[in-house]
């Protein structure tokens, strides 16, 4: 009993302060706290310091930027002229390097001509002493150096020749001419191994091929001629040497097949003159009797 009396007496207290407390709410909710003369005092001192830091940050910013300002401008002309240095210091190594380089290059290929030059004058030595198997070696060993090299292949070639490897020699200059459409030695060369296969029709296309890059040197007409006349073509014979006899009018061979290539044809008047010029170049020739007689009976 003595327990329950005071909890009684607390939980009415409690009940009268809520009920204070519910009639003075709405009077609190109106209540402007911010209208006390303590707060407007506090919102006045809390204003003045923050204009008062605006301020001073302001005067700090203007102090910064008129320190800065120079600084910041020598720092970027700085920097501009370091990127340039340093650009022009790459250029400069590169150069030097690229300059290094092309030296060495320079004088790898000098060291490859010498050794290529050597290897041909060897190669040529050995040829002529027909020293076949060194020969070879020689022009090989100037191809392991220059893959492309035509005098070494061209070389190569006539040592296959020389020993009537004639498939050897026909495959090493084809590839010359491969290299170099214009070799006019390997040209010459197939046109002789043709010729001396019995391929006539075929020497006959190379010295044509010959001609039509240098049309200069009679011997080739005349070679031409005496292929056509072998295999019967006389009118195109006639053209051939009456061209080598042009180049050389008083080559006594010559005048001799312009002779008989004109007889074939049954041009007299060309081989009368033909025979005169023979006569006046060399008197002595013993066929001047027998054309003479030839021509007697056109």
């Amino acid at each position: 009993m003595m327990i329950i009396l005071p909890a009684i007496l607390l939980v009415l207290s409690l009940a009268t302060a809520v009920a204070v407390i519910i009639r003075k709410f709405p009077q609190l909710v109106l209540l402007d706290v911010e209208s006390l003369p303590e707060v407007k005092l506090a919102q006045k001192k809390d204003e003045f310091i923050r204009k008062r830091a605006e301020v001073q940050a302001a005067m700090l910013n203007q102090k910064l930027l008129g320190f800065l300002g120079p600084v910041s401008a020598w720092y970027r002309q700085w920097q501009a002229k370091f990127r340039r240095y340093v650009s022009d210091l790459e250029r400069r190594v590169a150069d030097k390097d690229g300059r290094s380089r092309s030296l060495i290059k320079e004088r790898d290929e000098a060291a490859d001509k010498e050794e290529i030059a050597l290897h041909l004058e060897e190669g040529r030595k050995a040829l002529e002493g027909r020293d076949f198997a060194s020969a070879e070696q020689h022009y090989i060993a100037a191809i392991k150096i220059d893959e492309k090299s035509v005098p070494a292949y061209s070389g190569l070639g006539d040592v296959y020749a020389a020993q009537e490897h004639f498939e050897e020699a026909k495959q090493t200059y084809r590839f010359v001419l491969y290299l170099n459409p214009v070799e006019e030695h390997a040209l010459l060369s197939l046109a002789e191994i043709a010729e001396e296969q019995g391929r006539l029709d075929t020497a006959v296309q190379y010295y044509q091929e010959l001609i039509l890059h240098n049309e200069n040197i009679s011997s080739r007409f005349a070679k031409l001629c005496d292929l056509l006349m072998q295999l019967g073509q006389y009118p195109t014979a006639l053209e051939a040497i009456r061209q080598a006899v042009y180049l050389e009018p008083q080559n006594p061979k010559y005048l001799d097949n312009l002779i008989e290539a004109s007889i074939m044809v049954g041009n007299k008047t060309l081989a009368e003159e033909a025979y005169r010029e023979l006569r006046m170049v060399n008197p002595e020739n013993q066929k001047l009797a027998v054309f003479k007689e030839r021509l007697d009976a056109l």
